[in-house]
């Protein structure tokens, strides 16, 4: 299996911190981003593009999906950015758009039935364990959904994508990196069927999973 994991393009909550949003759109560069990113998957034969539920994802999930065959894109709670209602910090849920209006932007979204007409809630992480949980929990999920032949985009975000790779390559939540991942960068991991592993090396012995790049934003150079 191959899974591509691709941050969403640039946005208001990005850039401008004072006016943070938890659920902001894309803007003009991120908007280029995304098409640049698009051109480069184009040929990456998609079988599956899965998206957070957050506009900035799916914007960018869009755009990959109408370069990849016309696919759709099936929006995976599981994927949305870590948000912590923490009271002590006075961070409230954030009650993001209802279905209909997703789907008047994003009509190739597949939306779950957590969006209900008047929206859903983006929050509740309290705390880094529990937001670490549910990114294995996704990890896990990209597992066992899909077969070794499957080749997946997976947009999200910086949180969430980090803590997803920390899963699948085995780095546990009482040791963690930060894996740099710049908007609409690409990073790839290769899930080694069993048969494909190699044997008989004593230095090097069989791997489950490879990770083939990380953060790679070389197809935005020109178009930023």
């Amino acid at each position: 299996m191959d899974l591509y994991f691709i941050r969403h393009g640039d946005c208001l909550s990005e850039s401008a911190p004072g006016l943070f949003t938890p659920d902001g759109a894309l803007l003009a560069l991120g908007e280029r981003q995304a098409l640049l990113t698009a051109r480069r998957l184009a040929s990456e034969r998609f079988t599956h593009i899965l998206s957070s539920p957050l506009v900035r994802a799916l914007a960018t999930a869009s755009a990959i999906a109408a370069s990849a065959g016309d696919l759709p894109v099936e929006v995976w709670m599981a994927l949305r950015e870590g948000y912590g209602n923490v009271p002590s910090r006075a961070v409230p849920l954030h009650r993001s758009d209802g279905r209909a209006e997703l789907l008047r932007r994003f009509p190739r979204a597949m939306l779950p039935p957590e969006i209900g007409a008047d929206g859903w809630d983006h929050g509740g992480d309290n705390g880094f364990e529990a937001f670490f949980a549910r990114c294995a929990a996704a990890a896990a999920a990209l597992r066992s959904r899909f077969d070794a032949e499957a080749r997946v985009a997976v947009v999200g975000h910086g949180g969430c994508l980090n803590y997803m790779l920390h899963a699948l390559l085995g780095i546990p939540p009482t040791a963690p990196v930060w894996f740099q991942l710049d908007c609409c960068s690409v990073s790839r991991v290769r899930l080694v069927p069993a048969a494909e592993r190699r044997q008989g090396w004593p230095l090097y012995p069989p791997v489950d999973v490879e990770l083939l790049a990380l953060n790679d934003v070389s197809h935005l150079a020109d178009g930023e």
